[in-house]
């Protein structure tokens, strides 16, 4: 049996800015996730160009409920890329 939960990306972002707020969003919203490529001391001192890809992870279960809480900075980050 396999007791590893079923997990989605629900966001990523290199942006420091961007990764604070859906940080916050995600924490003030009570969902559980876990950042990959997380903001350590080593990744802060890099060049905001070099800064690597953060992705928030969430359980399968949760992904509706963490899309809504980040659904403006998805709408914030796609209208700066354009």
């Amino acid at each position: 049996m396999d007791s590893k939960p079923d997990v989605v990306m629900v966001f990523e972002s290199n942006d420091r800015f961007t990764i604070g707020l859906a940080k916050a969003c995600l924490e003030d919203s009570g969902i559980p996730f876990v950042m990959r490529g997380d903001e350590t001391e080593a990744h802060l001192a890099l060049a905001p160009i070099m800064f690597p890809s953060c992705e928030f992870l969430v359980t399968r279960d949760r992904e509706a409920e963490a899309r809504g809480a980040l659904d403006s900075l998805e709408f914030q980050q796609h209208n700066e890329t354009s």
